[in-house]
């Protein structure tokens, strides 16, 4: 299991942008979206002041210019 704690989450959908929040994963998957979430077995990643997104962001591409 992987906890990320405290992000700024940019959902792309209607809930908007979800400050100080929490991100639950197992086997991969997204488990839990939420504050103030726990679990004792988890691998605990601190992400105060990093953004999360979903999907994959290619910061160097040229799509598009051909």
């Amino acid at each position: 299991m992987l906890h990320i704690k405290n992000a700024t989450v940019y959902t792309m959908e209607k809930e908007g942008i979800l400050p100080s929040c929490d991100i639950l994963i197992k086997d991969g998957k997204i488990q839990e979206i939420g504050s103030n979430l726990s679990c004792d077995d988890a691998q605990i990643i601190d992400a105060c002041g990093k953004i999360v997104i979903p999907g994959i962001v290619d910061a160097h591409s040229h799509i598009g210019t051909f």
